[in-house]
C-alpha cells in the first residue's frame, strides 16, 4: 500500500492505476542496460515495464539532492572525496558511463509516469532527511498520478522519515548474514519483521537469499509487506513470487517481466 503523501487531496486528481499483486523495481534503473542512477537508467527501466525504481540519493556540499550510490566518486574516475563534499556542479562534471551525467533527485521525479513509483533510498544522515522530503514533496509526480516511497538502511533514518511523513511507504533494508565461520548465507531473522512493525514500517526490503520460510511467514504475520532485492535469474524471480514478495527489485526488468508472465 503506498500513499501520496500530503498535498492535493484526492477529489483533485486522478485515482491512481491500480498496483500489480506483485511489482518489479528497476534497481538503480535499468542497470544492467544503461548507466546506473541515471536518467538514461531510469527511463529504460519504466520503458522494461518496471512498476517502480529505486535510486539512491545523497546531499551535496551545497545543499543540493543529488543521485548516487557510492560515498565517493572514485569508482567513476572522479574524486574519492565523499560526495557530500562536492558542489553540484562538480559532481555533474563526471561523466558516469555514455556521457551520463550525476541527476538531481527533482530532475528523476519528472520521469515518474502515471501509475510508477520511485522508490527513494536515502543513503545519508538523519539530518538531511527534511532535505530529501522537501524536495520530493515540491517535485512530487502525483499531478501526473505517479507516487514516491521512501527506504534506507538506517533504521534511524527511515523512523525520521515515517515522522515526518506518516502516510508515506517507507521501508527498512536490511542485508544479508554470513556464518562467521563458513561465510554461508543464513536466513534473515524473523524477529526483523517484528522490528519493522514496531516502527511502522510499511515493509522490510531484504536480500532475497536469506528468505525462508519461517521469515516470509514471520512478515505475513507482521501484516507487513516483503521487498526482495536484487533477484536477476528468472527462476529467483518466480520463487520469491511464490514467496509472497509484494516488491522485487532486479537489475534486469524486462527479463524479469518475462519471467512472470
Amino acid at each position: 500500500m503506498l500513499a501520496a503523501g500530503c498535498g492535493a487531496g484526492a477529489a483533485e486528481r486522478e485515482a491512481p492505476a491500480p498496483q500489480p499483486a506483485v511489482g518489479l523495481i528497476g534497481h538503480r534503473g535499468a542497470s544492467r542496460d544503461a548507466p546506473e542512477n541515471t536518467i538514461a537508467a531510469v527511463d529504460l527501466a519504466f520503458a522494461q515495464g518496471a512498476h517502480g525504481v529505486e535510486i539512491d540519493v545523497w546531499l551535496s556540499r551545497d545543499d543540493e539532492v543529488i543521485v548516487f550510490h557510492d560515498e565517493t566518486t572514485e569508482r567513476f574516475g572522479g574524486s574519492d572525496a565523499p560526495v557530500a563534499s562536492q558542489t553540484l556542479a562538480e559532481l555533474r562534471a563526471l561523466d558516469v558511463g555514455d556521457g551520463q551525467r550525476i541527476p538531481r533527485l527533482a530532475d528523476v521525479l519528472a520521469r515518474v509516469p502515471e501509475g510508477r513509483t520511485l522508490f527513494v533510498e536515502i543513503k545519508s544522515g538523519v539530518d538531511t532527511v527534511d532535505a530529501v522530503i522537501d524536495v520530493v514533496e515540491a517535485h512530487h509526480p502525483r499531478a501526473r498520478g505517479g507516487d514516491v516511497a521512501y527506504e534506507g538502511f538506517d533504521l534511524e533514518v527511515m523512523r525520521a522519515v515515517r515522522a515526518r511523513a506518516p502516510r508515506v511507504a517507507v521501508y527498512w533494508v536490511v542485508g544479508a548474514r554470513r556464518d562467521p565461520d563458513t561465510r554461508a548465507l543464513l536466513p534473515h531473522p524473523p524477529k526483523l519483521a517484528a522490528v519493522a512493525a514496531q516502527h511502522r514500517m510499511t515493509g522490510v526490503a531484504v536480500d532475497y537469499r536469506g528468505v525462508d520460510d519461517a521469515f516470509r511467514a514471520a512478515v505475513a504475520a507482521a501484516g507487513i509487506e516483503l521487498y526482495v532485492w536484487t533477484v536477476d535469474d528468472p527462476g529467483e524471480v518466480r520463487r520469491m513470487r511464490d514467496a509472497g514478495a509484494r516488491w522485487i527489485e532486479t537489475n534486469v526488468p524486462a527479463a524479469a517481466a518475462g519471467a512472470l508472465q
